[in-house]
């Protein structure tokens, strides 16, 4: 009798090829809503540089989440730089820009939004710092992707 296996199972392929689907057309209508191509509600976007960067992040885990391209490949490099460069760039935006007007109210969800009531230096410093250290992590995956493969 075999011991259970303690990893749970993979899931099956056209599970992510769905969730994939799923993530990068959100991606990629929040970029066409952003950028004016798809009809919006008629306000201005306060935040369009967060909402830009949120759909690449989406769009970019749709393609490694869908399994599109090869694991190996210098495409599937430029993807992880794509989406650590997009949350390099949200961090840093929070940053500078958290408590712009109608920030809370364009990136709350569910009811839930983020406001910056009280400490608002320390979550500066917070995101910040974390922009900086994914912004290093992104030079480093795009020191991969241009480098000279054998």
């Amino acid at each position: 009798m075999e011991p259970p296996s303690l990893t749970p199972e993979s899931p099956s392929r056209p599970f992510r090829f769905c969730l994939g689907v799923v993530l990068a057309g959100a991606g990629l209508a929040l970029v066409a809503a952003v950028l004016g191509i798809l009809p919006g509600h008629g306000s201005p976007v306060p935040s369009r540089g967060l909402l830009s960067s949120i759909g690449i992040v989406l769009m970019a885990a749709g393609v490694q989440v869908g399994q599109w391209v090869g694991a190996s490949g210098r495409l599937y490099d430029a993807v992880g730089a794509i989406l650590v460069t997009a949350m390099a760039t949200m961090a840093g935006w929070v940053a500078l820009y958290g408590d712009e007007r109608g920030f809370s109210t364009t990136a709350g969800v569910a009811g839930l939004s983020v406001t910056f009531h009280g400490a608002a230096t320390l979550a500066r410093v917070a995101f910040g710092t974390g922009a900086a250290l994914m912004g290093l992590m992104a030079l480093w995956a795009w020191r991969r992707v241009l480098r000279p493969r054998p």
